[in-house]
């Protein structure tokens, strides 16, 4: 019995370590150049976002800021709700360009995958069919379990996760210029003057930064329920 618990165990850290063929393998050399924009995009709005929390910091709890201060603030709170914008858009139209080249790079894509795939194919087949629908059976419960919690929550927690950037980036604006009458920063004021549109803010960004996690999670059990297919589907044969 323990012997066979053991077998489990190993064939679950095999697969944790399989992962499916990387994007560097399997695009071509304009989406991989489209990719890394989108990624330099997402990186520049995350520097961003942060030096605009130092800045809310700063004035809320050190000192208030002077108004150019303020201005350079403001640029830099914009930048933070736009930039993930446009990273989203670069990947629309990576994603227009690939499905205008799909017959052309499908089938480059296709064999590089199956290759990949057989790899971790005949890694584990040399355990038994027994092990494989075991684990195969505990992957499944917990992607039910995932796929569960996300669904209570969110229908997509990549889209919730934008709108929380875009909403804190906001309320740290608010915080900034919260004695100037803006027409940028006007706009939901009512909401803000009640108080609790930041812990609102906050909770959402908390809990789809866990849906997106979780999100990442399942796609890697999906690909390990893959895997397991493939080799059980052999071994019957």
């Amino acid at each position: 019995m323990k012997k066979h618990k053991s077998d489990i165990s190993e064939i679950v850290h095999l697969l944790d370590a399989m992962t499916p063929a990387g994007s560097a393998t399997t695009q071509s050399r304009s989406e991989r150049k489209a990719e890394q924009i989108a990624n330099w995009i997402m990186g520049c709005a995350a520097i961003t976002f942060v030096i605009l929390c130092v800045f809310s910091v700063w004035h809320k709890f050190i000192g208030g800021l002077s108004e150019q201060a303020k201005f350079v603030a403001l640029g830099f709170g914009i930048a933070s709700m736009l930039l993930p914008v446009m990273s989203w858009l670069v990947n629309i139209v990576v994603s227009l360009w690939t499905i205008l080249n799909f017959r052309k790079n499908q089938l480059r894509r296709f064999l590089v995958e199956i290759d990949n795939d057989n790899q971790h194919v005949d890694v584990l087949m040399s355990k038994s069919r027994e092990e494989l629908e075991l684990v195969q059976k505990f992957i499944q419960l917990k992607s039910t379990r995932i796929k569960n919690r996300i669904g209570l929550f969110f229908g997509s927690p990549d889209k919730v996760a934008l709108l929380s950037l875009a909403g804190v980036g906001w309320l740290a604006l608010k915080e900034l210029f919260s004695k100037d009458a803006t027409v940028i920063l006007s706009i939901g004021g009512g909401l803000a003057g009640y108080g609790f549109l930041q812990y609102v803010m906050a909770f959402f960004a908390g809990i789809a930064f866990g849906a997106v996690l979780m999100n990442f999670q399942l796609q890697r059990y999906v690909y390990q329920l893959e895997l397991l297919d493939l080799v059980i589907s052999q071994k019957a044969k």
